[in-house]
């Protein structure tokens, strides 16, 4: 991936690229904040569902 494509993707995820010397620790960070992603979406409840009246 192009690194103006990283920084773009990196910004999404609030990192500053700018501060981030290596094109490879912007791939870390932006992996980083996409697992913490993940986690915070696994840990949300469930939608309740209601059963409707029986039939």
């Amino acid at each position: 991936m192009k690194l103006a494509k990283l920084k773009e993707l990196a910004r999404e995820y609030g990192i500053d690229p700018d501060g981030v010397n290596r094109k490879a620790d912007l791939i870390a960070a932006i992996r980083e904040a996409q697992a913490e992603e993940d986690t915070v979406e696994d840990n949300e409840a469930p939608p309740q569902l209601e059963a409707e009246g029986i039939v």
